[in-house]
């Protein structure tokens, strides 16, 4: 049952279809606000509406909303990424609290003519503008509906780690249960942390990521879920064994912003299976070439190279657009990658060309971790010789991670690396970290070569204070992705100096109001503060 086609049935208003904060939220309960908002949107002389909500209740509501009032809308977290004539949009993130009440409308649309906008950041690193149908959409779910048919046959939820405003997020995840919402109910809390997530018989979209959190960190998951979709990069084997060991296997989607959903396999296998209405083939480079209802263009031309098994079937090999040139010499990024983790001391990597470099973030092994306190020059100059006979290009440029950072939609989140190594202070090791919604600790070494010892003090190094505060304020807005001020500092205190390469725990506390802080050695305070938060 499709919510665009029974919202306004007096027959239905009491269905239930939205979760939200421990509330279920019936049709009749949601109307007034949509009713408010498609005035509002109807009432507006501009052209276009942008739906930036980072709430999902509020997205979905303002997603009905631009539907109804039939407005060609755009889906972004980032208003820099709209076309440059802002005054044509009119913004719709939370939801009003003025409603409408006692309104009747009668609205009758065509899917094929409710356009939306999404963006891609594409091989490029700019924003890419994607512009779909809403039949596009639709069709797409009912696809996957039938595909996993068996788990739709009694009333399910679905609950994400993945946000909406992105291709996977709102057909898997918004999409499926508006167009199924006899059967699937939407919830509205975005699972942020793994070892808050109650996924009992539930619809689990996720990323690879997120679910490599729970490996990470050993989380069993007591209640099994009765799906789990993930997608936007390949899905670690480790991880897979880990969910397979509690009898979970996982669906991955393959796909992308431009085609939609391509195809699926279970992680325990090698083979993609296209879904029923997509046809998939190759160009002269062996790029996969993909037609279906999901998509406006007549084919879509995808840059990944592919293993044609037959016309139903393949195996995705690499990514064509992660071979560079540097000194005139092409090179392939991920054949370099898997050279630098066969090395004993590196669990993971990730290279790109950083102006006319090659450059790679590493993420240690609990003996590349030892090799780099004791050694910080040294491990980067083993990981070079490693390197000497099995590539002509070598990263000049290091930078030691705990993890490869992410997008919510799971993808490598390359401008979030370009920045870390674009920064003129050093960055200390991290060598673990402990999570939960309101508290994170992280396990952490600040390197003896790290740039901000030299001068502080010649005889006998200590860290600064103003770099203490520093990445204090780095890692909060690491940890819980708010805006929170770098001043005014509250409560600021230097119990005992902290010297290079000893080990150190920070521990981070939010609450509605502040971040606090401590620098602790083997227990011992050497540090602690406040950062306030600012009130919305």
């Amino acid at each position: 049952m499709n919510i665009f086609d029974i919202f306004f049935k007096e027959e239905y208003k009491n269905l239930e279809i939205i979760k939200n904060n421990n509330r279920l939220f019936t049709i009749e309960d949601i109307r007034p606000s949509v009713f408010y908002l498609i005035d509002k949107l109807n009432e507006s002389k501009k052209k276009y509406a942008a739906i930036v909500s980072e709430n999902n209740f509020d997205f979905y509501i303002n997603f009905l909303a631009s539907v109804f009032a039939r407005k060609e809308f755009f889906l972004t977290t980032d208003l820099h990424k709209l076309p440059a004539e802002k005054n044509e949009y009119i913004i719709l993130d939370e939801i009003p609290e003025k409603t409408e009440d006692n309104k009747t409308f009668d609205i009758k649309f065509n899917p094929q003519n409710i356009f939306l906008n999404l963006f891609t950041s594409g091989t490029g690193g700019s924003p890419k503008r994607i512009i779909k149908s809403l039949q596009n959409l639709i069709t797409e779910t009912e696809d996957c509906r039938r595909l996993f048919e068996e788990h739709f046959r009694k009333p399910s939820t679905v609950i994400s780690s993945a946000v909406p405003h992105h291709m996977y997020g709102i057909v898997y995840y918004m999409m499926l249960s508006m167009c199924n919402c006899d059967s699937v109910i939407f919830d509205a809390q975005e699972i942020s942390y793994p070892d808050t997530a109650d996924l009992e018989d539930k619809i689990f979209v996720s990323t690879p990521s997120f679910l490599d959190e729970f490996r990470k960190h050993d989380i069993k998951i007591q209640k099994t879920p009765r799906l789990v979709f993930s997608a936007g990069d390949k899905l670690k084997e480790e991880t897979a064994r880990f969910f397979a060991n509690q009898n979970i296997d996982i669906i991955e989607i393959y796909g992308s912003t431009e085609t939609g959903t391509i195809a699926h396999k279970q992680a325990s296998e090698t083979e993609y299976t296209c879904f029923q209405n997509v046809e998939i083939a190759q160009d002269n480079a062996f790029q996969a070439v993909v037609k279906s209802p999901y998509f406006q263009e007549p084919s879509v031309v995808v840059a990944d190279i592919i293993e044609k098994i037959n016309d139903k079937k393949f195996v995705l090999k690499n990514r064509n657009d992660r071979v560079v040139k540097i000194q005139e010499k092409r090179i392939s990024l991920p054949e370099i990658e898997e050279y630098i983790k066969s090395c004993e001391f590196v669990n993971d990597a990730y290279c790109f060309k950083l102006k006319d470099k090659l450059a790679c973030a590493a993420v240690l092994t609990a003996k590349g971790q030892e090799f780099c306190i004791k050694d910080p020059a040294g491990i980067t100059k083993f990981l070079k010789n490693n390197l000497k006979n099995k590539t002509e290009i070598i990263p000049q440029k290091w930078r030691f991670l705990y993890e490869i950072p992410k997008t919510k939609t799971g993808k490598t989140n390359k401008q979030e690396i370009e920045k870390l190594f674009l920064k003129n202070i050093s960055i200390p090791l991290v060598l673990d970290k402990k999570v939960s919604e309101n508290e994170i600790t992280y396990n952490l070494v600040f390197l003896k070569n790290s740039n901000f010892f030299k001068g502080h003090f010649d005889s006998l190094p200590i860290l600064p204070g103003v770099v203490q505060l520093y990445f204090a304020h780095y890692f909060a807005q690491c940890a819980f992705g708010d805006k929170i001020p770098e001043s005014p500092v509250k409560k600021i205190k230097f119990s005992h100096t902290i010297k290079p390469s000893e080990k150190l725990s920070l521990l981070l506390k939010k609450t509605d109001t502040s971040v606090s802080y401590s620098y602790k050695k083997e227990e011992r305070l050497c540090s602690c503060g406040v950062f306030p938060i600012e009130k919305r």
